[in-house]
């Protein structure tokens, strides 16, 4: 693509959010450019609707379009596709007004965001099982596992995000009894499928010790202190079945 042609994409793009391009004054005054507008706005929200369908179905279809339209007049898209578009929704969400009372809202528009990353990540195999079978507990607890990139996971100190976002991902009756306590929850992609489960705070900052290159060993101090009462066992055992760790 030519320099000309990118700027002259980049100053129409303007002017359909209002700012002031003298270079292109002449379609100011075309009745079709306010159509255009609108439609160009309408496929924002209608992506983010797809692609935050957990909040959506919490806030309702007026208030959630409400809500998208302003995301996509103060934010418009980067790329030619939509199927990412919205990473910075979660904190929009958070600051938007008519929100502010719906303290989980932003919570779950996060979890909705890294399905989406999930989806979009390139493919890799996942650990074979048994090359740690001859590993002893000294040779194992010095080992750093590269974790999948199709692996995300996320973690609230006091809200229970996972079972907010679940049911309404699901489009599941809600529990009839929520507990108001921290949760967090694991997205695995397997076989062309995304899987969510719930997370500890242990779990989760076992993995982020993880992605950041500590052995198992100190991953494992670290999710201790996190949660004493975390049996690393189970967890490491779960967290291979589950397929979150990369083929070396």
């Amino acid at each position: 693509m030519s320099a000309h042609l990118s700027g002259y994409q980049e100053a129409f793009i303007g002017l359909l959010y209002g700012e002031a391009r003298p270079e292109l004054s002449h379609f100011q005054t075309q009745p079709g450019l306010a159509v255009y507008r609108n439609g160009v706005i309408k496929a924002c929200v209608d992506a983010l609707a797809a692609n935050f369908p957990s909040v959506s179905r919490l806030t309702g279809t007026d208030f959630f379009r409400e809500m998208a339209r302003g995301y996509a007049l103060e934010r418009p898209p980067h790329e030619g596709e939509l199927v990412r578009y919205g990473d910075a929704f979660p904190t929009f969400i958070s600051a938007y007004p008519p929100a502010r009372e719906l303290t989980y809202l932003s919570a779950v528009a996060e979890l909705d965001k890294l399905w989406l990353e999930v989806f979009c990540a390139p493919s890799s195999a996942p650990l074979d099982v048994h090359a740690l079978a001859n590993s002893t507990a000294d040779t194992l607890g010095t080992t750093s596992l590269r974790l999948r990139d199709s692996v995300r996971w996320y973690w609230h100190p006091t809200l229970p995000v996972f079972t907010l976002w679940a049911f309404n991902r699901e489009q599941t009756a809600a529990p009839e009894t929520i507990h108001w306590q921290g949760e967090g929850a694991l997205l695995v992609r397997r076989q062309q499928r995304i899987f969510a489960e719930p997370l500890s705070q242990g779990g989760s900052v076992f993995l982020t010790a993880c992605r950041l290159g500590a052995t198992l060993d100190q991953a494992s101090g670290k999710a201790l202190a996190a949660e004493p009462a975390l049996a690393l066992g189970p967890l490491f055992s779960n967290l291979l079945s589950s397929g979150v760790f990369a083929a070396s």
